[in-house]
């Protein structure tokens, strides 16, 4: 009985050592590792990444990289280790269940883990099925992407301030751009109101103007007899002189208030350009002789008809002329002229030979009410409505003012009509 007691004791210690009909446990496989699978562990140590093979979730090889990637000082003290202990959390797609075929890697993401030491790294995953002593195992090959991660977690933080910043600037410009849209609107309330206040007064006016007119006209002209004092004749010229001047005034002011208000309408017709030219030369004749300013129309032989509104044709041609009339010296030259553009619009040209003006004064020309700052100019009257206008009218018919100056050389006016107001190129 000792003996077969004996017997039995010694076959369950060969059966043991042999591992013959069983199973290795994890310590058994990093032992066969090193000598069925050998050359295979020596070249998982020379991959750049590190390799941690198991099965069902117990650590059975891992190589030099694997290593120092989990903070071990050997394979050996990672075999048997499971492998919760080292994922934080597990990566996607990795599952419990036993392998049943061998598999290329594919990748799992990134997750954490953590190391003995205590240190945590970001790694990159990639999971494989591969044959290993005692049957198939699973692999897991891990990339140190720490670096990475930092610099992509700081990248991420810089974005998320940018975007904040922008987000602020944004909101600022926002607020920016609708306080000037709010003001846009109060200034252009505040200019309609001021249009329509003058257009009311200047209409108020102009009734009790006419009669101060009409009865200092017939004072000065004696219609209803003798005036024996001769002074109060002179006196009734004086007045219906500075009523002529202020009802002009008064007449630009509205006709300026009624475009800037969008109630200035157009009267179009089909004008004669000479017969508007030769009435306004007619008109300025006076003043010009007084200077010794000869003023000759160039014209050539036929020209277009316009469509245009004829009282604000002549306003125009008349407020450049007298402009140019008022500030030439004597003896000066004064011309105006008209042609036939390439484009088959008509252009109107007024030039003058007097004191001009520099391109830093121009938008004070442009402007209502603007006066050019210098000795020459205020020695001259005006209310710097007259080019305004000019603008202003030429603008309703779709047409453009063009300014040429410049000190001591004279100026060039320019009006020009689109090809749409020629009759000629309509009916063409």
């Amino acid at each position: 009985m000792t003996t077969s007691n004996e017997s039995s004791g010694s076959a369950a210690e060969a059966g043991n050592g042999s591992g013959a009909g069983t199973t290795p446990g994890p310590d058994d496989a990093c032992g066969e590792a090193g000598n069925e699978f050998g050359s295979a562990a020596s070249l998982l140590d020379l991959l750049p990444d590190a390799v941690v093979v198991y099965r069902e979730n117990q650590i059975i090889h891992v190589n030099k990289q694997g290593e120092h990637l989990l903070g071990a000082d050997s394979s050996n003290s990672l075999c048997g280790s499971r492998l919760e202990e080292f994922f934080i959390q597990k990566p996607r797609g990795l599952t419990e269940e036993a392998p049943t075929k061998v598999r290329v890697a594919r990748p799992l993401g990134t997750t954490a883990v953590l190391r003995r030491n205590g240190t945590m790294l970001q790694v990159e995953v990639f999971h494989a099925t591969t044959n290993w002593p005692g049957g198939l195992s699973q692999m897991l090959m891990l990339r140190d992407v720490s670096e990475r991660h930092q610099a992509e977690s700081a990248l991420q933080v810089h974005i998320n301030e940018l975007e904040a910043n922008l987000e602020k600037s944004t909101a600022h410009y926002r607020e920016i751009t609708r306080q000037l849209h709010d003001a846009k609107e109060t200034a252009d309330t505040a200019s309609q109101t001021k249009s329509e206040f003058l257009a009311n007064m200047s209409h108020e006016l102009r009734t009790p103007l006419n009669a101060i007119m009409g009865f200092s006209e017939v004072i000065k002209n004696e219609m209803f007899g003798h005036v024996a004092i001769p002074q109060y004749v002179e006196y009734a010229r004086d007045i219906h002189a500075s009523g002529s001047h202020l009802l002009d005034i008064i007449n630009d002011i509205l006709d300026l208030s009624k475009v800037e208000a969008g109630k200035f309408m157009l009267s179009e017709e089909n004008v004669a350009l000479e017969e508007v030219v030769f009435a306004v030369c007619n008109i300025i004749k006076g003043k010009a002789d007084e200077k010794n300013l000869h003023i000759a129309p160039r014209l050539p032989g036929i020209m277009p008809r316009l469509y245009a509104d004829k009282r604000a044709l002549k306003q125009m041609m008349l407020n450049l002329l007298s402009n140019a009339v008022k500030f030439t010296p004597a003896d000066g030259e004064v011309s105006i002229s008209a042609k036939v553009e390439e484009n088959g619009g008509v252009a109107i040209v007024i030039s003058d030979s007097g004191i001009g003006i520099s391109e830093d004064d121009m938008q004070k020309v442009l402007a209502p009410f603007g006066q050019v700052d210098s000795v020459l100019a205020r020695e001259h009257e005006g209310t710097g409505l007259g080019v305004p206008l000019v603008k202003a009218m030429i603008e309703l018919h779709g047409g453009t003012l063009t300014f040429d100056s410049a000190p001591g050389e004279g100026s060039v006016m320019t009006l020009r009509f689109p090809p749409e107001r020629s009759i000629r190129s309509a009916a063409a």
